[in-house]
């Protein structure tokens, strides 16, 4: 009895133990990019972190960009690039495969810095100039979607699910807490997950302002610095099957200010390479960082001639 009991036990830790290493070094699950909160931006990721996730790299550096660290600059141009987890590229997306990586590469002696995290919008990206400034860029870029218009920061307690704050205690677990619920029906789901709702909602809770309001108050700060500005405007897939124009808020909030304005729909061709650039309605692939690459490196040219033309 004893000896069966022993062998159960063994076979229990050695199940445990190769799961683990499947699913740590296979799935590349344990090593998530954790989230901090912040009173100003609502959250960023935290700084200095170089993981491996599902085979792709994500580097942040000192100030929570997923780029390289600052001292690696040098005297390039800086470009500094915002926006929410179509530039970031999330999970799915590897350091060398984002679009500012590609348009740094593609502009020689310039840098493109990835500052941004998911569903960040204008009021996120004000939140995170008026906290660090503008690291002596020369352009600055938006990358805005229409759902940015009216998505306030709520500055609530942060989903572990979305943006966890600290490595879990195995990759096995997190792969049975955060990823096997998205694949169980909705009672099971229910019956054996928590779904977060012990989160503060609080109608007290602070919010910030809605994209279309914050988004001329960046623009100033940005032209108050002396710094180049362009927004590039990204549809979604079914927008663009549509043939929706979703940005009329942000086109009129636009207006009053002299900035270059690229429509990430004119970079797309046929209903083939909009397939083949997204991931889902929203998010893009490999393929299309490569398009939003182009945007970018069109964005920073024409920001640069507008400003000389300005200047003289």
């Amino acid at each position: 009895m004893n000896r069966t009991l022993g062998y159960a036990v063994v076979m229990v830790l050695a199940v445990f133990l190769i799961g683990e290493l499947v699913a740590r070094y296979v799935l590349g699950l344990g090593t998530p990019p954790l989230s901090i909160a912040h009173n100003k931006i609502e959250y960023m990721f935290a700084p200095d972190q170089d993981v491996q996730r599902f085979g792709n790299r994500q580097l942040y550096n000192e100030f929570g960009m997923r780029s390289s660290p600052l001292a690696d600059w040098g005297k390039k141009r800086r470009v500094l690039v915002f926006g929410d987890s179509v530039v970031n590229g999330g999970n799915l997306t590897d350091h060398a495969q984002l679009g500012t990586t590609i348009a740094s590469a593609r502009v020689e002696g310039s840098v493109f810095a990835n500052i941004s995290a998911g569903s960040w919008g204008p009021a996120n990206i004000l939140g995170y100039v008026e906290t660090f400034g503008l690291f002596n860029a020369d352009t600055v870029i938006l990358v805005l979607s229409s759902h940015d218009a009216a998505d306030p920061p709520t500055f609530l307690a942060l989903d572990p699910n979305t943006n966890p704050t600290e490595q879990p205690f195995s990759a096995l677990g997190e792969g049975f807490t955060r990823y096997l619920p998205r694949y169980l029906p909705n009672a099971l789901r229910g019956l054996l997950f928590s779904d977060g709702a012990s989160r503060s909602t609080d109608a007290s809770q602070q919010q910030g302002m809605d994209g279309v309001d914050a988004l001329p108050i960046l623009l100033d700060l940005i032209v108050r610095n002396d710094v180049e500005v362009c927004i590039v405007l990204h549809s979604s897939r079914s927008e663009l099957r549509d043939g929706n124009n979703a940005f009329e808020p942000f086109e009129t909030a636009l207006k009053n200010f002299e900035a270059p304005i690229i429509y990430m729909r004119d970079l797309l061709t046929g209903e083939s390479s909009v397939d083949k650039v997204f991931r889902d309605d929203i998010h893009i692939s490999a393929a299309g960082q490569i398009v939003l690459a182009e945007a970018l490196v069109k964005c920073d040219a024409q920001a640069r001639s507008l400003s000389s033309t300005l200047s003289q």
